[in-house]
């Protein structure tokens, strides 16, 4: 009789998992096992396992171990121990013996078969090396400005802001149709520019068929509480108007990226000796080192173009696997549109679960949003994000209910819940309120 083989871990107390959902994050993993929901925490930990993480290949090796949520299979308990023992994960590495030493004759010649395949296909190593991005040849695409991160480019090019900057018109293809947008470009706050602070502010929103911007909202800013009120108010203000009949059926989702940046003598020297030293000195801090390229790249800094393109992807690449998970995000929107590296849309969907798996709603959300993926995965992946509070996914997620033939009145009244009060009261949103109609019953 094989030994049982218990979660070396030190658990977390979460909240139980609602509905028929499959975590996400590890730590919900971990929840879902510890309250008995061992089905959907066997899923969980099966896709990190694929994905690399030695803590979910252990605790998916003790799964099918112990015919725990699904059958035994000493044989794949083995191979999944065996593979986290090799990345070092010490309880996988104190129980391998045991498992391994449990097989039969005829279970531990398929082990000994699969074992280096196993190992080839699973290892975060042998993982990280086969989605590291590659410097971008010149054969590579250059429409690579487009800033949505699925496979449905939906994002405009950045925006760069300056004092008493202006923005030309665009024309672009958005979900292959052509349209046109006017842009109003932000003012530059005074005390950011008193401060000589820099920064950027992603925003996203739902283009009509007619043009108009419904739910412009803010993604995310860095640094925060500087520019996030005059990006938004200028952002209400973009028209956009589709080619003759190209106006699609239904809105699509865009998002946009607004970078506030200062010229010349605005930019202190300090800072740009200090950027130049930290990719200088990558190997002693990845982070450090992508937090300065970051600045270069988005601020567009007087040295930009004397950073080497192989120098950005080798920084990048390190962060990425130090577990930078900005760094992950930012990797793979470069990798689904060849920003600079070859475009490699595995390898993006691979950086982005690596951030996902992380509890990085973001990430989740972007995932969610990849077409190709299993549509159990993504809605997931979508119920990760909403219950994690993070406003796009929320709001994405009221409409696609609203949508249904006969919206689910408890679920959208559980959705306005999640969203922040400042959106839940916002009764002069046409989504909004037809979604309180819905909860209560109008």
């Amino acid at each position: 009789m094989s030994p049982r083989i218990f979660f070396a871990l030190a658990l977390i107390a979460l909240c139980p998992r609602a509905g028929a959902f499959a975590p996400i994050s590890f730590d919900h993993a971990v929840s879902a096992y510890e309250n008995g929901n061992h089905a959907e925490a066997r899923i969980a930990f099966e896709r990190m396992a694929e994905a690399g993480m030695p803590e979910a290949q252990f605790n998916l090796g003790v799964m099918w171990l112990n015919g725990e949520g699904g059958p035994v299979d000493r044989v794949k308990a083995a191979l999944w121990i065996d593979t986290a023992s090799g990345a070092g994960y010490q309880p996988a590495s104190q129980a391998r013996d045991t498992v391994v030493g449990v097989l039969d004759d005829e279970q531990r010649a398929e082990f000994v078969s699969q074992r280096q395949d196993w190992t080839r296909e699973h290892s975060l190593q042998a993982l990280f090396q086969r989605h590291r991005a590659r410097p971008c040849s010149d054969e590579c695409s250059s429409a690579a400005d487009a800033d949505a991160g699925t496979t449905d480019p939906a994002g405009i090019p950045p925006t760069r802001i300056t004092a008493g900057h202006t923005s030309e018109p665009l024309q672009l293809s958005i979900d292959g149709r052509q349209v046109y947008i006017d842009r109003i470009a932000p003012s530059y706050p005074r005390r950011a520019t008193e401060r000589g602070i820099m920064g950027v502010v992603r925003l996203g929103g739902w283009i009509r068929p007619d043009g108009a911007l419904e739910q412009p909202h803010v993604i995310g800013a860095d640094p925060r509480g500087y520019f996030e009120e005059e990006a938004l108010r200028a952002w209400k203000q973009w028209s956009f108007k589709w080619a003759e009949d190209e106006a699609p059926s239904s809105p699509i989702y865009i998002t946009q990226r607004i970078v506030f940046a200062l010229e010349g003598e605005q930019v202190q020297g300090q800072t740009m000796r200090d950027i130049s030293t930290a990719v200088e000195r990558a190997d002693e801090d990845p982070e450090a080192a992508y937090r300065a390229l970051w600045m270069v790249e988005q601020f567009e800094l007087p040295f930009a173009d004397e950073v080497a393109v192989e120098a950005k992807t080798s920084v990048i690449n390190q962060a990425a696997m130090e577990g930078v998970r900005r760094a992950q995000i930012d990797l793979a929107r470069r990798l689904a549109y060849g920003h600079d590296v070859e475009q490699d849309r595995a390898a993006a969907i691979f950086w982005l679960k690596q951030a996902a798996f992380e509890g990085q709603a973001e990430a989740q959300f972007e995932l969610a949003r990849w077409k190709t993926l299993d549509p159990s995965f993504r809605a997931d992946l979508l119920h990760a994000a909403v219950t994690g509070g993070f406003l796009p996914a929320v709001l994405w997620q009221i409409r696609s209910a609203l949508d249904a033939n006969e919206p689910d009145r408890d679920y959208v009244a559980s959705l306005l819940d999640q969203l922040p009060r400042e959106w839940r009261n916002r009764r002069d949103d046409a989504v909004i309120a037809q979604a309180h109609r819905i909860a209560s019953g109008d």
